[in-house]
């Protein structure tokens, strides 16, 4: 009997001195007990009985295991944040409300922080770069920044960034319609379109608030409706985080286009100069496209856009103007 025990305890000595081949994984772990640290290697040797780690040393063989995202593609998009948000929790109107985008609901992006998706809260779109162009030039993925404010993100889009979503949510093409964003100029020049519904084929069918239209030296916020370009009486600063809204009361085709009111921090209406091309609203029906965040020349950040598909009243707009205000530490009067 001990002599049979002896050659079985010789055998699996002789079986543990040999050389075993491990398939490489993408994950290595203890199993059975034992921890390998040849992980991902061919041809190598199980340690005998001896060299394995005792009890107290299991807590740190992790650090001998292959990294499990070395092989991870670091151009996939993964959520970011999987935030529901409620309009009536956040206090704002409800009827009417058919987009809410916010940075920290939503985002899809890769490990790098390029943008790839960005859902609206109120329905079941998603903005995409791939949806966003102008005249046959598509954008491309704006960056996220995680901690634009303690624990608030932003997106950051530059020259050529932006996003969109082929649908304009079912809004009739002649109804009117309010605008809000929240953003922060990095550099005062350039045109950035932070929300904006049109037609990508078109230079003239949109809507919406288009900051420093035409890259004039005046650099303001501003906003373009029916092929009419406006600059309001608000110069873009850098570093100033700004409450934006535009109300538009119809798109009826032959309307004054000039009736527009754009309010900026909740004050009163600015005064809008005109910059052409055309007075009265033109055909809109063929518009297709929702954008967000789009620059076309400009630095700048984005933190919330919402669109609704009427004019808000006075009251309703500043119920809007003052939660944005709230949330992103504006003062509003």
């Amino acid at each position: 009997m001990e002599a049979d025990l002896q050659q079985r305890i010789s055998n699996l000595e002789a079986e543990a001195t040999g050389a075993v081949a491990l398939r490489p994984s993408r994950w290595c772990g203890p199993a059975l007990g034992l921890v390998l640290a040849a992980c991902g290697q061919t041809n190598t040797k199980v340690p005998d009985a001896g060299a394995l780690p005792d009890a107290g040393a299991l807590p740190d063989a992790p650090r001998m295991l292959a990294d499990a995202g070395t092989d991870a593609d670091p151009t996939a998009c993964l959520p970011v944040n999987a935030t529901v948000l409620d309009p009536a929790a956040a206090g704002i109107p409800t009827a009417g409300l058919v987009v809410w985008l916010r940075a920290d609901a939503g985002v899809s992006a890769t490990a790098a922080g390029a943008v790839c998706s960005w859902k609206n809260q109120v329905g079941s779109e998603v903005f995409t770069p791939a949806a966003a162009a102008f005249l046959g030039t598509r954008f491309t993925s704006p960056q996220l920044v995680p901690d634009w404010m303690p624990g608030i993100p932003a997106l950051h889009s530059g020259p050529g960034r932006g996003l969109g979503v082929r649908s304009i949510e079912g809004v009739p093409p002649t109804q009117g319609r309010t605008f809000f964003a929240v953003t922060e100029r990095i550099d005062p020049a350039g045109r950035f379109q932070p929300i904006m519904q049109g037609l990508p084929t078109s230079d003239r069918l949109y809507v919406g608030l288009d900051q420093d239209t035409f890259n004039t030296l005046g650099k303001r916020y501003g906003a373009y409706v029916s092929g009419a370009a406006f600059d309001s009486s608000f110069a873009t600063a850098a570093g100033s985080r700004a409450v934006e809204s535009l109300v538009d009361d119809d798109l009826v085709i032959g309307h004054a286009n000039a009736s527009i009111l754009h309010y900026f921090n909740n004050g009163s209406a600015g005064t809008l100069t005109y910059r052409g091309n055309i007075t009265t609203v033109i055909d809109m029906t063929a518009m297709t496209t929702t954008y967000a965040a789009c620059s076309q020349g400009a630095d700048a950040l984005q933190a919330e856009a919402l669109i609704y598909a009427r004019p808000l009243a006075s009251a309703e707009r500043q119920q809007v103007e003052h939660y944005l205000g709230a949330r992103y530490g504006i003062a509003l009067p």
